[in-house]
């Protein structure tokens, strides 16, 4: 009979992976110099090493709904590097990111819509940054060999910017779940290939593997939750000491840290761990103090 502990994680949680893509469409800076006055451009395009060419604005927007998506996933995740969580908080995460996805593909679009006029801009702000780059007091023909160069640079740039169907292949918004099973003889199809000894310990074999998965998982869950209250300790440790002493009231920050790690400890416990219990304890009695 396999571990309970093990079954239960089997029956209660899922591996969610996530793949978002987009929002950072950008070409190489081949302009080496740098000219403090231009200001626009740097803000609305430059940045080190890259042109921003959709715009870093919208690159910040794009860049904040994947950054929303992948802070719920490590809220609401418990185990292996933030990808294993409740079946019930998948039903709320999974929702939330089919909200962002759509926010996400409308900006995009937004975007796309303003394609021509963004596409002029930049290389009208292009135009002006490199002109800006020519000395004032250079010779003729010095000016004209600057001149040949940034028109050779603007013309890299024009032929470099990506067309709106190029944009949009850059970007994807995947939520890809995964839930491991223990096989079964009835799960396992073998009919044919292997006599009925040899399918019974492939089945161990498989299933042993599974223990390690969920063995892996178990640990990793244990682990998370005492490194996250020690972590707790470390950083409130001079509020909580002076409560403890004073007996008067934690600072609200330190209350709301508390507290947070305890639902994470007591969501955590389905497996119904003791050491996992007397964690929540002691964390219990931390919150009594604080009130």
């Amino acid at each position: 009979m396999r571990n309970e502990n093990l079954k239960t994680i089997a029956q209660s949680g899922v591996v969610v992976n996530i793949k978002l893509r987009g929002g950072e469409a950008k070409i190489a800076d081949i302009s080496s110099q740098s000219l403090p006055g231009a200001a626009k451009f740097y803000k609305d395009f430059k940045n080190p090493g890259y042109i921003a060419v959709l715009g870093k604005e919208n690159t910040k927007l794009f860049k904040n709904i994947k950054t929303r998506v992948r802070k719920r996933l490590d809220d609401l995740s418990i185990a292996l590097n933030g990808t294993f969580m409740l079946l019930s908080d998948y039903v709320e995460y999974r929702k939330f990111f089919e909200e962002q996805r759509v926010e996400y593909f409308n900006l995009l679009e937004t975007v796309l819509a303003s394609y021509d006029s963004l596409k002029e801009s930049f290389l009208n702000e292009t135009a002006s940054y490199l002109n800006g780059l020519i000395p004032k007091t250079i010779s003729q023909e010095e000016k004209e060999e600057y001149e040949r160069r940034n028109k050779y640079i603007l013309q890299r740039y024009e032929e470099s910017y990506p067309s709106m169907e190029e944009i949009r292949g850059q970007f994807s918004f995947e939520c890809n779940v995964q839930m491991i099973s223990y096989n079964t003889p009835e799960s396992l199809s073998v009919d044919g290939y292997l006599d009925e000894e040899e399918a019974r310990e492939l089945l161990d074999i498989l299933n042993d593997s599974m223990d390690d998965s969920y063995n892996d998982i178990y640990n990793d869950i244990i682990f998370n939750m005492f490194d996250q209250a020690f972590v707790l300790g470390q950083k409130n440790a001079l509020s909580i000491n002076t409560a403890i002493q004073s007996g008067k009231a934690m600072k609200i920050t330190t209350n709301k840290n508390i507290n947070y790690a305890y639902q994470r400890v007591i969501k955590s416990n389905f497996i119904q761990d003791d050491t996992l219990t007397e964690l929540a304890s002691k964390l219990e009695e931390l919150l009594e103090c604080a009130n």
